[in-house]
């Protein structure tokens, strides 16, 4: 009967024990896949990829850097160089006046910050001149995507253009 128990009891230790290890590998998962994982340098694979996905692909040229996080649902932060200004903004992405400057009467994002989490006023865009599906590669299925854009202002007056990108 002692060996039993005793049996018994080292079965549920090992289980119990199990269990901690498993929730604890399963909460560093979660908390890494809440992260950004940043990529200084975009692969020309990348470039092509996110200019498609994002439908936005002449902001591409100017991309500086971008994140990814997520699991199964991956969502792409893609980072333009910080521009001096608006207007510098203006002169490389012809078109995006409209909607950047109206995006900026707005009230910024509480708690903004850049993927190098420099404290920044961000402001979201509703309307940039996006591509069509008939303008871009046929090898990406583009309704199986969320797009954000957003506006990212410093402190010292320079801008940043962000292109959010989910998948569903």
């Amino acid at each position: 009967m002692n060996k039993v128990l005793k049996g018994i009891l080292i079965t549920a230790a090992v289980f119990i024990g199990f269990v901690i290890i498993a929730n604890i590998f399963m909460y560093v998962q979660v908390y890494r896949a809440m992260e950004w994982s940043v990529h200084d340098t975009i692969p020309s694979d990348r470039i092509e990829y996110f200019a498609n996905i994002s439908m936005y692909p002449d902001a591409m040229q100017y991309a500086e850097r971008y994140g990814l996080r997520g699991w199964r649902d991956t969502e792409y932060r893609i980072e333009t160089i910080r521009f001096e200004s608006k207007e510098k903004l203006f002169e490389a992405l012809p078109g995006c006046e409209e909607g950047v400057t109206a995006a900026l009467t707005q009230d910024p994002k509480p708690d903004g910050k850049d993927l190098k989490e420099t404290k920044v006023r961000e402001y979201k865009i509703a309307v940039l001149p996006l591509k069509k599906e008939g303008e871009l590669s046929d090898k990406y299925v583009y309704d199986a995507y969320f797009r954000s854009f957003y506006i990212d202002v410093y402190d010292d007056g320079s801008v940043r253009l962000i292109l959010d990108v989910s998948s569903i």
